[in-house]
């Protein structure tokens, strides 16, 4: 069973956003405030209320060191005595920039949270929940790390294999339903099962077989497309593997 823990992530040290390792569900409540909860790493469910202005903190430090040298550069006496104008000017260009960077950090930070709101963190894969884990802590680079663009593809490419075989397994249904209809000669009914075959996997083996039903049925003109794409599709693929595929161009 999951213990429950509240609090205001200041007084109790397990109630912090950092000890969330996977995230439940995020709000924005009150006066500018933000709820996460979550479970930590002992699967215990924690919920952990502070201000924006606090949690934001850790995304825009860098920032605040920055402005802080830069101001410091401003009004040190000695230092500015021995600047020229133009270095004035240049520092105060830089200090506007950070502010300004510093903002939109901000922006994006509160931008992030609100889109979270909506987001049902139980139907994410493991990769986001792990990413926004590690954002909740501040660091956006462990993060981007989690979503580096290796891990991302090798991710979509199972989902797109996954897909592939569900799309075949549908295919092959539809064709099989479609063969099975030919014999109480429904030739509409055949037609649409080949074409939802199509839809969801175009191979040159089904465009074919598609194409010798229509031919047979005097639908010569429907049938011509479905043969010259089904031998376009093996001319591509002779392309890449010649030893297979050639000997069905030839007989195409």
């Amino acid at each position: 069973m999951k213990q429950i823990h509240t609090g205001t992530g200041d007084n109790i040290g397990r109630d912090k956003i950092e000890n969330i390792k996977n995230v439940n569900s995020i709000n924005t409540i009150g006066n500018n405030n933000i709820t996460v909860v979550g479970t930590n790493a002992e699967n215990i469910t924690i919920n952990v209320t502070l201000p924006f202005d606090e949690f934001v903190e850790k995304y825009t430090k860098e920032k605040d060191r920055e402005i802080d040298n830069l101001y410091k550069s401003l009004t040190d006496t000695r230092k500015l005595n021995d600047y020229q104008q133009k270095d004035i000017d240049e520092l105060n260009e830089k200090l506007a920039r950070a502010e300004n960077e510093k903002q939109q950090i901000k922006n994006q930070v509160k931008s992030l949270i609100e889109k979270a709101e909506k987001t049902d963190f139980s139907k994410m894969n493991n990769l986001y929940s792990e990413a926004y884990s590690i954002f909740l802590q501040g660091n956006i680079d462990a993060a981007l790390n989690v979503l580096s663009e290796a891990k991302l593809k090798e991710a979509e490419n199972k989902i797109l294999e996954k897909r592939k075989q569900e799309n075949h397994q549908i295919a092959q249904n539809r064709i099989l339903r479609a063969r099975m209809l030919a014999l109480k000669f429904q030739f509409k009914e055949v037609c649409n099962n080949y074409e939802k075959a199509i839809e969801f996997e175009k191979n040159p083996e089904t465009l074919f077989e598609y194409a010798l039903f229509l031919q047979n049925h005097n639908q010569f003109k429907k049938a011509e497309p479905l043969y010259e794409e089904a031998l376009q599709i093996r001319r591509e693929l002779a392309k890449e593997n010649p030893r297979t595929y050639l000997p069905y161009v030839a007989t195409t």
